[in-house]
Order: structure tokens, then sequence, then C-alpha cells
């Protein structure tokens, strides 16, 4: 199993509680203070459960991803791919054909695509192998002189660490340009001995889409952050997405956003009191 998690964090934002402390005083106070704390304390219950609702999504997609890793990594017919798969780097441009493959190659890359078919979550799976071996589930792909996947960090990472299988921050894919989450998981011999690393990349699309769909009432929203403090969504405030705080925008309020605890906490957004779950 992974021993990490992905690393998104959700946050509810909403402006709808606070904004009726503009209201005045007397018995009317007391009216709007009560419709306040229930309003609260709704929100609090709602942004919660749905909270919640999401992060059982996160939980079974990388479920899925672990299963999918540690299946690939124990098939026989794959691990022989290290003898026959093309050997990186190479001197010249190389192009990466399934059709070019040797028949052995093929057969080796087979249980690749089995299980990329049966995952429309998964956008690519591919491995190198410490003799340099490569391969991936892209059918047609170009890679530059010199290129040797064994210097990725997606490898050198896995390779190197302590713990068979994990997941990476988000990055731009140079495949796609989509973002993309990384699961990587170590490959052993019958030996027990380390001989290659085994990933596959999950767009963060289908999440982003996710948020965009969640409701949180007229005036509140759902924003989704990755480790990177990378804004991953966030519908109502359109202008933030994909900026990286700290780097593409420096704001206090978001920089405070993203790293309240989880639970319900009063804050501000560009200088509007709202009232923020979060949950990572």
């Amino acid at each position: 199993m992974f021993s990490c998690t992905l690393t998104v964090k959700a946050r509810i934002i909403a402006g709808i509680t606070l904004a009726i402390l503009v209201m005045g005083g007397g018995a009317t106070a007391l009216s709007v203070y009560s419709m306040r704390t229930t309003a609260e304390a709704t929100f609090q219950q709602a942004s919660t459960q749905a909270l919640r609702i999401f992060s059982q999504h996160i939980s079974s997609l990388l479920e899925d991803a672990d299963n999918c890793l540690e299946s690939l990594s124990k098939d026989p017919d794959f691990l022989n791919g290290q003898n026959v798969f093309p050997r990186l780097p190479v001197q010249t441009e190389f192009r990466l054909r399934h059709d070019d493959l040797s028949p052995e190659a093929r057969k080796a890359l087979k249980p690749l695509l089995t299980q990329l078919s049966s995952r429309p979550a998964v956008s690519e799976i591919y491995a190198t192998f410490s003799n340099g071996a490569y391969i991936a589930t892209l059918p047609d792909d170009t890679l530059p002189a010199g290129m040797d996947m064994r210097r990725r960090d997606w490898y050198t990472s896995r390779f190197s660490s302590s713990e068979a299988a994990g997941l990476s921050d988000s990055y731009v894919s140079l495949t796609n340009n989509q973002i993309v989450v990384s699961a990587t998981h170590q490959l052993r011999d019958a030996n027990n001995s380390l001989i290659g690393v085994i990933g596959l990349d999950l767009p963060l699309d289908r999440l982003t889409s996710l948020v965009a769909q969640m409701n949180s009432g007229k005036t509140g929203g759902f924003v989704l952050f990755d480790g990177s403090h990378r804004i991953l969504s966030a519908p109502r405030y359109p202008d933030m997405e994909q900026k990286i705080l700290g780097e593409d925008v420096k704001d206090d309020d978001w920089e405070a956003l993203h790293d309240i605890p989880d639970g319900n906490v009063k804050t501000e957004l560009r200088g509007v009191p709202v009232l923020a779950t979060a949950l990572t």
C-alpha cells in the first residue's frame, strides 16, 4: 500500500454566513445572530460531509492505482521486459513505437495495456529498469537523443526510497501538458533485488471537474490545492486557477487559506470575511 496520501487539500469557502453581520442592532440583531449561528452550523455540517465524500473519492482513486502497480510489479511477463524492451540512452533521437517492438517485447507490454484499458482515470503507465530498458503505454513517442529515464525524478526518488510505493506532487506532464500526479512502485526480481521502477500518471482534471460540480451555496465555493501550493481548482476565482502561491502570485489571504488546519475556521479572502471548512 502507498505510504502517503495524495497531496491535495480541499477547502470550502463561504461568505454567506459572515455577511449577515452587516445588519442592524436591537431585536433585529438578535434575530440576525440566531440566523447567522444556524447558517454557520448548517454550512459546517454540509461542507464537512461534502469534503468527506470528496476524500473517499480520492482514497478510492489511490487504492486503485496502488492495486494496479502492485499487480504489475509481480507480473512475470512484464518483468521479463527488462530483457526485451528498448534500452536507453541512445545517441540519436529515438522513436518508440509499439508496432516496431519485437514479439517478446509486445508480450511483456501487454499487461500494462490491459491494466490501462480498464482504468480511465490513468493516462499513462511506464517503466524503467536498472539496465536502461524502458517502455510506456503511449503507442508512438519520440524521445530526444541521450534521454535516460533512470535520471528522471520519478525513477530516482522511488529507486532510492525505503518505501516500495508512493506519490509525487502534481506537475505538468511533458507528454500531454496535463497536470498529473505520478504513482510509482519499485520492481524486484525473484531474489528480491531492486531492478527498476514502474509508474502511472493520474491527471487531476477529473478531480478539478468534480470540484467545479460540487454545490456550496450562492456565495460559497470549493478550492483545491496540492502540496506544492498550486491552486488546482477554484471555480469562483478562475483567475487564481493553476497559480502557485508564492511563485505565480503572492497573496497573504490565499496563503492563510492554504495553511488553515482541518476543521472550520473564520478567515478572510480578498478582504472579505469568510467561513472555511478544510480537509486534507
